[in-house]
């Protein structure tokens, strides 16, 4: 007789699998005859707590990160407007420098239409043989987060090769884990801003720093006093800064580096004359290299060489046509303020000027932002009014409507206040019912 041996195929695995859950069910069962059920209850309760803090947590977080989301969306809206306001030319890369963006300078300087540089890598328009170069200096500038800067023969669409010193910063963003690469590229010649060799990595870093303002963020005050800030440091350390918005003469705003600067802004405002009264008149750059041999502003000349200031200059930062502010820069040095300075200057209020015009922008919205609110809360007052006129005259809405008209007319009085006035009045009865109804 053959002996049959027990099959060990799936569906062995399975009937093992099948005991095996039967076990641990027994043994919950036991567990839980052996329990205090109000201990379980217990339990329950407070994983149920503990699993509702955590969805809360959770909540909040997600709205967090919606919130910061869109602030970074914002700022890179802003970022976009203001590099495409800049009168050199600025790309933006991803790490491997594959190009994201790029304002009409840089498309004029590459000869490619500004929408077909998207997604070309830079160091396509670099001459072959300064591209490994570039390459290496490129990933380790984006490894350390740092800067760059480089010499390059530059070869443009249809043309031939140029010298542009390209001047990379690195900037990274916690919110979206985005690395993100601007460059600025400052060719040599055929330029208002041919500046001199010494002081373009710093003037480039101060137009990144300036467009890179977090102005969806930071108060006006705060965005006038940075880029007084910035541009000091641009121009070097003897120089005394002052940023103002406005005419010179009452200034809206002022933001200042030194006491030096702050006496000067005063000297102007007391003789009411000066460098940066006749820029923003005139609306040219104002440059004296020796101030005590210059006898167009005597008051002013008398107030500021007793404080010690030798040269100023003054530039009117525009956005579009129109002054919307005065950059002053000044120094007690006997070297006094030289062209490459003024170069950087000039450079620099052009970005100031994009700047100040997103201010404005930002505060005509908001503006518009607070008048819809207030006219929102004004048609519920007139809504409530209308409803006491017609509870009390008996009337629909219509009517009532131009009865609150007639009264507003008649009374020269807003149809919003008078409407507040009737709903407060509203108010104030049936308090007043209410008192003498408790009263015993």
């Amino acid at each position: 007789m053959t002996e049959h041996l027990p099959a060990s195929g799936p569906a062995n695995a399975f009937d093992s699998q099948l005991d095996a859950l039967e076990e641990q069910i027994e043994a919950v069962r036991g567990a839980l005859n052996r329990a205090d059920p109000d201990v379980l209850l217990t339990d329950l309760e407070s994983a149920h707590e503990e699993l509702r803090v955590a969805d809360e947590e959770i909540r909040a977080q997600r709205v967090e990160v919606a919130r910061l989301l869109e602030s970074h969306r914002t700022g890179r809206w802003q970022h976009e407007r203001l590099i495409q306001m800049l009168p050199v030319a600025v790309v933006v890369t991803d790490p491997n420098g594959l190009i994201r963006s790029g304002n009409a300078a840089a498309a004029s300087l590459l000869r490619v239409r500004a929408d077909r540089l998207i997604g070309r890598p830079l160091i396509s328009f670099v001459l072959a043989e300064d591209r490994p170069e570039l390459r290496r200096r490129l990933a380790s500038a984006a490894r350390e987060r740092s800067s760059l800067r480089q010499v390059v023969a530059l070869v443009p669409r249809g043309g031939g090769p140029a010298s542009v010193e390209l001047v990379a910063s690195v900037s990274y963003d916690l919110v979206t884990d985005v690395t993100e690469v601007t460059w600025i590229l400052l060719a040599d010649g055929g330029s208002e801003f041919d500046l001199p060799a010494v002081l373009r990595p710093t003037a480039a870093a101060a137009l990144v720093e300036i467009s890179e303002l977090p102005l969806h963020r930071m108060r006006r005050a705060a965005t006038v006093q940075r880029m007084a800030e910035i541009c000091a440091r641009a121009l070097g350390p003897d120089v005394g800064v002052s940023c103002t918005v406005g005419t010179p003469r009452e200034p809206d705003l002022v933001g200042t580096t030194s006491k030096l600067a702050q006496l000067v802004d005063g000297a102007q405002m007391v003789a009411l004359e000066g460098p940066g009264i006749e820029a923003w008149d005139e609306r040219r750059v104002v440059q004296v290299p020796e101030l005590h041999e210059h006898g167009a502003w005597p008051h002013f000349a008398e107030l500021a060489v007793g404080s010690g200031v030798r040269s100023v200059m003054a530039l009117p930062i525009a956005a579009g046509n129109a002054p919307v502010g005065i950059l002053t820069v000044c120094s007690e040095g006997t070297h006094g303020l030289d062209d490459g300075q003024r170069k950087v200057a000039e450079l620099l209020v052009s970005a100031m000027g994009a700047v100040l015009h997103e201010i404005d922008l930002k505060a005509e919205l908001e503006g518009t932002a607070r008048t819809l609110a207030l006219a929102l809360e004004s048609r519920a007052t007139i809504e409530q009014a209308k409803g006491v006129i017609m509870a009390r005259a008996g009337v629909d809405a219509d009517e009532a409507f131009s009865q609150l008209v007639k009264m507003s007319r008649d009374s020269n009085v807003k149809l919003r206040v008078l409407a507040a006035r009737i709903v407060q009045e509203a108010a104030g009865r049936r308090r007043v019912r209410g008192a003498d109804a408790e009263e015993p």
